[in-house]
């Protein structure tokens, strides 16, 4: 696990800095829905659209929350956003992502699983 976080952190340094608010606003333009529609989609009102959008950090939460309500996947533009979504708040909206979901947590068991086999490994080699 380390050395995925030391990896995943290298990676970030080297990314060109996005800004985060102004690809949300592009994405809704491009989107051709109305703002009052993806807002409500996403689970905001317009004034924090607006507060979101002029937001250059905007955290990477929030940008999954609106892709979601647009459809889009913004870990093209936003490598990271992969890393931390947070599948226990975003029930899936699709088979697809259900199946995403499914690997996520498998993979997840079978880290943690490891790792408890290993400390009874040690446990047991240490009597």
């Amino acid at each position: 696990m380390l050395t995925k976080l030391s990896t995943f952190l290298q990676l970030t340094k080297k990314l060109p800095l996005v800004h985060r608010g102004k690809l949300i606003e592009k994405a809704v333009r491009k989107s051709g829905r109305s703002v009052t529609t993806v807002v409500k989609r996403a689970g905001w009102s317009r004034t924090t659209y607006y507060n979101h959008i002029a937001n250059k950090d905007l955290p990477l939460e929030v940008i999954a929350q609106y892709g979601r309500a647009l459809g889009i996947d913004f870990s093209i533009d936003i490598p990271q956003i992969r890393e931390i979504q947070n599948f226990v708040h975003n029930p899936p909206i699709s088979i697809d992502e259900a199946a995403i979901q499914i690997n996520y947590w498998k993979d997840k068991y079978y880290e943690v699983l490891g790792k408890y086999n290993a400390l009874i490994e040690k446990a047991l080699n240490d009597k």
